[in-house]
């Protein structure tokens, strides 16, 4: 008996398009996105970005496909004509602010020639937000992307290695916090409606939210994830404590009817909590805090935090600003900025490892006083467990016994949790002094990116030499807006894939006509971003047609991954699977279908490779 296969498309469930939350909170549902056989950019939607990705529906039959972009409807004399062999096409250049842009695809196929255009479409790109520029960049760099958040005009932009705007964050007022090694994005949004003003978030290029903290205390400086998908970050933690008695302070405080004699509980500390958040349910599962574990005998005297505390009514005593995760050693590490220390702590068992940086009286720093750094910003554990931070060096002048203050980027080793030595800095000119924010970051090319407050937002690449290879301008400056760090990025579309099926399918009919060839199921991955990700291949039937198999695939930037998959005969002339691929770091990009297969017997059918007979 002959058998003919129809592959019946009956659901796509998700295809990249998720729910997501709007800055209002509120839930937006997607549209469906077969609606359009182009799926992004959306119709008339608003790109932030003059980097775009392009993706649309798989065609029967299609080798590859040629997209083309314009600025008119006709079609001609188009910015972008280019082509692909999978379903996304990210385009780079040629692209403006502030247009208006139509698009559309061909398939090419060699078996079955096409020349009709699938669809078409059109979007706009929004208008530009920073003012950045550069002075100097190495003609190695052309490919670099450098990110930066703005605090206090709340806004995050990225700039190419010439100084050009090329993505930003909108009206979304996300400051740009960090990003991972697997691309994810994290910060905090700006949200004036809310008592804690700036809640903690992971979002995306295109400035949607991923996942939101809880928002139940004021959470700042910083928000990371753990190898278990759950959410660190820091919040503010406040208990009563004295005022000490050894500064100019102590006169203003009793003037306005304080003891402060060092031991009367009368004054409300703020210290940091580091708080776990489940990422499903947003609970919390873990904390460890800085009252229970660092001695309030250990405070500053000499950077003027009492006296700001006598203006604010609080005394701001750690201003914990930098989180890092040590895999390999389940350890993590904070900056605490007001005590000039780091710290190492265990996890989860929440045990201080140690402390470095300045000793303030106590005697719990346990080594690193040498290194003199103060007031600093931002943690990057390298692989080797040397720290890179930005020394604001608040206190320096009196450290080092300057006429100014000066702010370094350092590598710092540790040896063996018993020392500490600096085996890299770099002391910025006096113009550069950033008293507060900034960050340091170790390239992949052994480079360093020094960020600063100075001059108006700055950032500087410093090779081995110690020469200056590239040089970037926020061109910001207080109070209208502060950098608050910056960070070389390979790129916006983490995450992004493209799931081919079976080329025969006719995908306008959701039927595929053919035999499946060599009794097997055919896909490709293809990881259409510039890092690394772990896919979750997973494929079942209930009709056991074939066995239920799950799959974890690490792709490489541009890897194609081809899984086959066998199918077993059965008797049964109606048959379900489900297939679906996600991206572990970005599960709400999941592409999953699932297909119906109809038999019906036939005299004679010719597939492509043979002739089965009755």
């Amino acid at each position: 008996m002959i058998i003919k296969i129809f592959f019946l498309i009956i659901t796509l469930i998700s295809c990249d398009f998720q729910d997501s939350i709007n800055e209002n909170n509120d839930i937006i549902v997607s549209p469906n996105p077969y609606e359009s056989k182009l799926l992004r950019p959306r119709f008339n939607e608003i790109v932030n970005s003059t980097h775009v990705l392009f993706e649309w529906r798989q065609q029967q039959f299609a080798d590859s496909y040629i997209i083309e972009v314009c600025k008119n409807n006709d079609f001609t004399n188009c910015q972008i004509n280019e082509s692909s062999s999978s379903l996304i096409k990210i385009i780079k250049t040629n692209l403006e602010w502030n247009n208006l842009y139509f698009w559309r695809v061909k398939s090419i196929s060699s078996s079955n020639p096409i020349d009709n255009w699938i669809d078409s479409s059109q979007f706009q790109i929004s208008e530009k937000l920073g003012d950045a520029y550069t002075n100097f960049s190495n003609n190695n760099l052309e490919d670099n992307i450098t990110i930066y958040g703005s605090f206090f005009d709340f806004y995050s932009a990225a700039i190419d290695a010439a100084g050009n705007e090329i993505w930003n964050s909108g009206h979304s007022q996300f400051v740009f916090y960090s990003n991972n090694q697997w691309g994810q994005f994290f910060g905090s949004q700006y949200s004036p409606n809310l008592e804690n003003n700036l809640p903690g978030v992971e979002f995306n290029y295109e400035n949607d939210i991923i996942w939101r903290e809880p928002n139940e205390h004021f959470m700042h400086h910083e928000i990371i994830q753990l190898p278990s998908g759950n959410y660190i970050g820091i919040v503010e933690e406040s208990r009563g404590g004295p005022i000490p008695n050894n500064g100019d302070w102590v006169q203003l405080f009793q003037g306005i009817g304080y003891v402060a004699d060092g031991e009367t509980v009368e004054f409300r500390w703020v210290g940091d909590r580091i708080v776990e958040w489940d990422y499903e349910s947003g609970s919390e599962v873990w904390s460890w805090s800085t009252f229970d574990n660092f001695s309030m005998n250990d405070y500053d005297v000499n950077g003027g935090t009492w006296m700001e505390a006598y203006q604010a009514g609080r005394y701001d005593w750690t201003h914990a600003n930098a989180l890092a995760f040590d895999v390999d050693e389940n350890a993590i590490y904070i900056s605490s900025r007001h005590l000039s220390r780091i710290s190492k702590i265990a996890y989860p068992s929440g045990d201080l490892l140690w402390n470095m940086g300045i000793e303030l009286g106590s005697g719990e720093v346990n080594f690193g006083e040498n290194l003199q750094f103060s007031f600093q910003h931002s943690l990057q554990i390298l692989p080797n467990r040397n720290i890179v931070i930005l020394d604001n060096g608040n206190l320096s002048q009196s450290l080092f016994g300057t006429d100014y203050p000066t702010s370094r980027g350092l590598e710092i080793q540790i040896n063996g949790n018993k020392s500490a030595e600096i085996i890299w800095e770099y002391i910025l000119p006096q113009n550069l002094f950033g008293f507060a924010s900034g960050n340091v970051q170790k390239l992949a090319n052994n480079n360093y990116l020094i960020t600063t407050v100075g001059d108006g937002g700055t950032s500087l690449e410093i090779n081995s030499e110690k020469e200056i290879v590239w040089e970037g301008k926020y061109n910001l400056t207080l109070p209208a807006g502060a950098v608050y760090r910056a960070q070389r990025i390979n790129g916006f579309f983490a995450g992004n894939f493209s799931l081919i099926l079976p080329k025969e399918i006719d995908f306008n009919e959701n039927i595929l006509y053919g035999s499946l060839i060599g009794n097997e199921l055919k896909f490709s991955i293809v990881n259409e971003s510039n890092y690394n990700e772990l896919f979750q291949f997973d494929i079942s039937s209930p009709e056991n047609f074939i066995a239920t198999q799950s799959l974890e695939l690490e792709l490489a930037p541009q890897q194609t991954e081809k899984v086959q998959i066998p199918v077993n005969q059965i008797e049964s002339k109606n048959i379900t699977f489900t297939v679906s691929v996600t991206p572990i770091h970005f599960p709400h990009l999941e592409k999953s279908h699932e297909i119906q297969i109809l038999y019906e017997d036939l005299h004679l059918i010719k597939s492509q490779n043979n002739i089965l007979e009755k």
